[in-house]
């Protein structure tokens, strides 16, 4: 009883947990006018960046409704500059790092 009442009380913490650590650039965002023109990959980015800007999804229900990892929707929403990189580690090489691609 007491394992359904956590379970219960997480999913419930879960569904209404409003926090969005991403930082927003705060940059807008337009659908372009000729959007049967585009190919499928390109209307669904577009899809992605208009859902989060303009409809003020999260990236969760966004991930969820594409059927895509969170990473992979945060990577694209980077790509468009619509929440800052946050990441730790730098995607550039170091010079004379240890690393292959440093060299």
């Amino acid at each position: 009883m007491l394992k359904k009442l956590r379970q219960t009380w997480i999913r419930f913490l879960i569904l209404f947990d409003v926090r969005d650590p991403l930082k927003r650039t705060g940059k807008k965002f337009d659908l372009p006018e000729d959007l049967s023109e585009l190919s499928p990959v390109e209307k669904r980015r577009l899809s992605i960046c208009n859902l989060y800007v303009n409809q003020n999804h999260s990236v969760d229900e966004i991930a969820r409704h594409y059927e895509m990892s969170r990473t992979d929707l945060v990577a694209v929403l980077i790509q468009e500059s619509l929440i800052k990189d946050q990441r730790r580690g730098a995607a550039t090489s170091i010079k004379g790092g240890r690393r292959s691609i440093d060299h």
